[in-house]
């Protein structure tokens, strides 16, 4: 998902650094927010993801998911 926008339906990792909050998706093949990403997914046999948005606590900026 390297170099991707994150974005409101970006998989776990783009819509955890858009939302600034933690994102589970138990079952990918059924999550909208992995419509974009299903396929590439599937073929890497991943079936759940979760991601955490990385915070600066100086400033709140997004260092990383």
């Amino acid at each position: 998902m390297d170099g991707r926008a994150p974005g409101p339906a970006a998989g776990c990792c783009g819509t955890a650094a858009y939302r600034r909050r933690r994102v589970i998706s138990p079952s990918i093949a059924n999550d909208p927010l992995w419509a974009a990403y299903r396929e590439l997914a599937e073929s890497h046999a991943i079936r759940s993801a979760w991601s955490t948005p990385l915070l600066s606590r100086k400033n709140g900026a997004l260092l990383g998911v």
